[in-house]
């Protein structure tokens, strides 16, 4: 089995159709943000679960360019009643054709994926 290790991404004999099966758990990098983090600029290498404390006011999240996000998955959520949280793409990308998306209810989420030269919005679960 040949393995191939590039800035820190794995391909393992995938012929360049890289696909992961995990047999078990699987840790992904979580943050937290408050107010006085805003606006916070996403890291599509670092970052995969966002939670957002909007109790102190609201939080803007800038995503990262599309051009240097390919494949990048954030799970955004917001875990204060009070206050918004604003998804605002890079310049005149959008989202799903939208220019920014808010969360508005304790406990939503919205699960995003930079695919085909676009935000796409993969699943939004609202508590309100």
């Amino acid at each position: 089995m040949a393995y191939k290790f590039m800035l820190g991404n794995v391909d393992i004999n995938s012929g360049g159709s890289a696909r992961l099966h995990v047999g078990g758990g699987l840790g992904l990098a979580t943050i937290a943000i408050v107010v006085g983090d805003s606006p916070y600029d996403l890291n599509p290498v670092d970052h995969f679960q966002i939670n957002c404390d909007t109790s102190g006011g609201d939080i803007t999240l800038n995503l990262p360019e599309l051009a240097k996000s390919t494949g990048a998955i954030f799970a955004i959520k917001k875990v204060a009643a009070a206050n918004d949280i604003i998804i605002d793409p890079d310049g005149a990308e959008l989202i799903d054709n939208a220019s920014t998306v808010t969360l508005g209810n304790d406990n939503d989420c919205l699960v995003i994926m930079s695919a085909g030269g676009r935000w796409r919005i993969l699943a939004k679960m609202s508590a309100g």
